[in-house]
């Protein structure tokens, strides 16, 4: 058993250190993903450590633990919540992965939750081709016959369209709108899925091409989606900064939302991100209207001056 508690010791140990680096390995990328599930493993191998008094492994385990809690406590602690003004804004968003949707529960959440946006990533294409409106909301895309997305609003937005630039997912999609009579500008997309090497260089070209695109519009500026990138990620980090974005998740805990049926022991990909203009006021997981994917809620007012 003691052997047994340093080999999984070890290649916890490994994995909690790949993680950084994520940005050129691909196996550090996965491991980066992951990082609550290695903190909950080498939480539990440790007390089998220190049961069977097995102190090489109880201090390579220690050495995890540690890694872990110093990457994952930046998303915890206090939030700056200082709005302007009453305007708020509810904007959802779920990966739908072209998923039969549940009309009943989108229905009923439309109803009692009453969103400004909400986006479905990816939806059942034959399911947009039917509805130009559900449930008092308004379908709007760019008209694009695969239908890689669309919002749902109870009024047209200013703009919605695809950006078309090259490297980005046809699931891209930018949406116009106003908050306290001020210009918002919003980008949705669903990235590639890092599940192999030539995959992760998709993803972070995408997420590069992201950020760039972010940072050219003046004002309050939002991204959101599967961006198939944990709040840790290298790649997501440098949308980040080079769109002048935070994510909705810091201060608020790891908030994990695929696959759905793990709760809070999934992966945290589905990202909410928002320019210094934007002030987030509540964000939380919710229903996945049909897709393994849990939709995300965010509130937004516009912040005060800096």
């Amino acid at each position: 058993m003691r052997r047994l508690s340093l080999g999984l010791a070890l290649v916890i140990l490994v994995l909690s250190l790949a993680g950084w680096l994520g940005d050129r390995f691909w196996v550090g990328e996965l491991s980066s993903s992951i990082r609550p599930q290695l903190l909950i493993a080498a939480i539990l191998v440790g007390v089998v450590a220190l049961v069977l008094r097995a102190g090489v492994g109880a201090v390579l385990i220690a050495i995890a633990i540690a890694a872990n809690v110093f990457v994952l406590a930046s998303l915890y602690g206090g939030t700056d919540t200082r709005p302007v003004g009453l305007d708020r804004l509810v904007i959802a968003h779920v990966n739908m992965q072209h998923r039969g949707l549940d009309q009943a529960e989108l229905a009923q959440v439309l109803n009692e939750r009453k969103p400004d946006l909400l986006f479905l990533l990816d939806p059942p294409r034959e399911w947009v081709r039917k509805h130009r409106a559900f449930s008092g909301y308004g379908v709007f895309g760019d008209g694009s016959p695969k239908v890689a997305a669309v919002v749902l609003a109870v009024q047209r937005p200013s703009l919605v369209g695809r950006p078309f630039v090259e490297g980005l997912p046809g699931s891209a999609l930018v949406v116009e709108t106003t908050i306290e009579n001020q210009p918002l500008w919003i980008l949705g997309l669903h990235t590639q899925s890092p599940m192999t090497p030539h995959k992760l260089w998709k993803r972070n070209r995408t997420l590069r091409i992201a950020g760039l695109l972010a940072a050219q519009p003046a004002g309050a500026r939002i991204v959101l989606g599967d961006l198939n990138a944990t709040p840790w990620s290298d790649a997501l980090k440098q949308l980040e900064r080079v769109a002048g974005l935070k994510n909705s998740m810091e201060g608020r805990g790891v908030q994990s939302s695929w696959p759905a049926l793990l709760g809070p022991f999934g992966v945290a990909i589905d990202q909410f991100l928002a320019s210094d203009e934007i002030v987030v006021l509540k964000r939380q997981t919710g229903p996945t209207f049909g897709s393994t994917h849990r939709s995300v809620w965010v509130t937004v007012a516009l912040a005060q001056s800096q």
